[in-house]
């Protein structure tokens, strides 16, 4: 009876552990069920994406940027191909000895690419080189199946056609930074693509670089490319197309030579840039395929600044053309008319002073016709004295000076019209009259920019109206489709009345064509050219030192020159400004008069009287 139950007690203990075994056994086929439900039927296409991923590697096409063209339609800037080395470092089993394996054969900077790889994000290609040359691509086929996670690709890159010609205008690309990258993740850019640095390629950026595209390439477990399996086109960028006169501008660069400075033309009409100079310049070509550090201290370096946008930013006193403005604030304040004279001995006594005219035996009794076409210093000292300095001030803010100018290219500088508010709240100082005296003839403290001096002059030229100045035309994509099409824009009128601005015109016009007009250089047989000449002073000379005998280059005058044609109808407006010349706009004259015959006869030849947007 004992033995039975214990037999008993322990069927029953079986039992129990067989119950618990099968009870587990189930919850583990359960588990694995439900497990193989989620991997075979819930989240199939999940893994799939992960299992084709693994063999498929997918790389970005960059897309062509677009052209920038001249307004006849001639390329200006397009693109090359290029060879580029890329390596994706989670298929690399040990990047740096992959990177010492083509030390000797590729030209590799060490320190950008471990920086580069350093920002990457997982599985994304790193640029290893770029520019290849004919000896590394036969290198790396020859090795490819050594190189393991790396791909060559032909992009296309920037190409400037003419080099530095109107290079501060076209801008230059550079390699995105960390910064702009955070900053534009929008616009979908990835470490090592170029973005529009300065200029129009930064300014037009988004409507030039386009979309991407996607190459679809077959790897092994090793990151070996096997096969292509397709792509999707990258969509090139829009064409954008300037106001610039291709034949113009290639004058312009010519005539200016090796000289520091710049030449602006406008089309008084509307604003429209014809030609943009801007010397010493810089080859946007070295840019493309990054700036090496060697090239780049030289350009950073240079005394000559040749990265200086000196149409915009360079900021300089303006010499005897700010007459002009003397001239015009006090016609309207009816401090003088045209029959007003002064005697101008060749200097102006005031207080213990002594100002001198820049004509050493004195231009005699002068008018204002004729002290603006012989740019006579005694007869503006005078009147500056008269009108006062807080009314020039005025004058000159309604012509826009004194003022940042913001357009595509970016933010100009303002340069600077003082006042006596101005010196009190900078300097901590009073106005002194003698100051007037030297702000009236556009010295002192007066700071213009080339730019300014443009849109003053074709104001004048125009009758009275200030434009915006347009470097665009229109934006087309590829097929000729126009995306959008730039018209004039207007940012008011000069406070002069027209029989104000007929006085200042008829003077102009005798600069150019009165036998001692200063700027007779400019004059032509066939056309009524007006203009104004000016030389500004870097340093106050001695009297004895008037012809600079011994100043060092960078301190030497600078030389203006602002000129505008045909007189009644005027369709061409420009400034030169030549720095350091150690001589006055009148010897620079020629220049103006080679532009405008140019321009004009071209305008005959093809029996064009309007600008391209009209």
């Amino acid at each position: 009876m004992l033995f039975g139950n214990i037999e008993t007690l322990e069927i029953t203990e079986i039992r129990k552990r067989l119950l618990i075994l099968s009870i587990l056994v189930l919850i583990s086929m359960g588990v694995l069920f439900i497990r193989l439900w989620q991997l075979q039927i819930s989240q199939s296409e999940k893994y799939r994406t992960l299992s084709e991923s693994n063999r498929i590697r997918v790389l970005p096409v960059k897309s062509p940027r677009g052209y920038i063209t001249a307004r006849n339609g001639a390329p200006l800037v397009e693109n090359r191909p290029e060879f580029k080395l890329y390596l994706i470092p989670e298929e690399v089993p040990d990047v740096e000895e992959l990177l010492s394996r083509m030390e000797g054969n590729i030209s590799v900077d060490m320190e950008l690419v471990k920086e580069r790889l350093a920002s990457s994000r997982k599985f994304k290609p790193v640029l290893v080189k770029d520019d290849l040359g004919r000896n590394e691509l036969a290198f790396l086929e020859e090795h490819r199946p050594d190189l393991p996670g790396t791909f060559i690709q032909v992009e296309p890159v920037r190409f400037y056609r003419y080099g530095p010609l109107a290079a501060h205008l076209l801008g230059y690309l550079g390699e995105i930074s960390e910064k702009e990258l955070r900053n534009r993740t929008r616009d979908r850019y990835m470490i090592g693509d170029y973005t529009g640095k300065s200029g129009l390629e930064k300014a037009y950026d988004r409507e030039l670089r386009g979309l991407k595209g996607r190459k679809f390439m077959e790897v092994d477990a090793l990151g070996r490319e096997l096969r292509p399996l397709g792509n999707i086109e990258p969509t090139i960028g829009n064409i954008v197309t300037l106001t610039l006169d291709l034949d113009l501008q290639i004058l312009a660069e010519d005539l200016l030579l090796d000289e520091r400075g710049a030449i602006l033309v406008m089309d008084p009409r509307d604003g429209q840039i014809l030609a943009y100079v801007s010397k010493p310049a810089f080859d946007p070509n070295l840019f493309v395929s990054g700036l090496r550090k060697q090239d780049w201290e030289e350009l950073s370096t240079d005394k000559t600044h040749p990265l200086q946008d000196r149409v915009m930013q360079g900021q300089y006193p303006p010499g005897s053309v700010f007459k002009i403005i003397t001239a015009v604030a006090a016609l309207e304040e009816e401090v003088v008319n045209e029959e007003t004279t002064v005697y101008c001995p060749g200097h102006y006594y005031f207080g213990k002073r002594i100002y001198r005219d820049w004509k050493r035996s004195g231009h005699g009794v002068v008018n204002l016709h004729r002290a603006l076409v012989e740019s006579c210093d005694v007869y503006f000292y005078q009147v500056g004295e008269k009108v006062g300095v807080d009314t020039i001030h005025k004058y000159a803010k309604g012509f826009g000076f004194g003022k940042a100018l913001n357009i595509a290219l970016g933010r100009g500088q303002p340069g600077l019209i003082p006042s006596t508010t101005w010196k009190t709240e900078v300097k901590n100082e009073p106005w002194f009259p003698g100051e007037t005296l030297i702000t009236a003839i556009g010295q002192g403290y007066v700071l213009v920019t080339p730019m300014q001096l443009a849109i003053m002059i074709s104001a004048i030229a125009n009758g009275g109206t200030l434009y915006l100045p347009q470097f665009v035309e229109r934006v087309e994509n590829q097929e000729g489709r126009i995306i959008k099409r730039f018209k004039p824009q207007e940012l008011g009128t000069i406070p002069a009345t027209p029989a104000t601005l007929a006085i200042i015109r008829k003077a102009l016009w005798g600069v150019v064509n009165e036998p001692k007009g200063t700027g007779k250089g400019a004059k032509l047989p066939w056309v009524e050219v007006a203009g104004k000449t000016g030389t500004a002073q870097v340093v106050r000379y001695k009297k004895w030192n008037r012809k600079q005998i011994g100043t060092p280059k960078e301190l030497l005058d600078h030389a203006w020159f602002v000129s505008f044609a045909p007189l009644e109808e005027p369709s061409i407006a420009l400034v030169i400004l030549i720095e350091n010349a150690g001589k006055g706009g009148s010897r620079y004259a020629h220049i103006a008069k080679k532009i405008i015959e140019a321009y004009l006869s071209k305008q005959t030849k093809t029996g064009v009287n309007e600008t391209s947007s009209r």
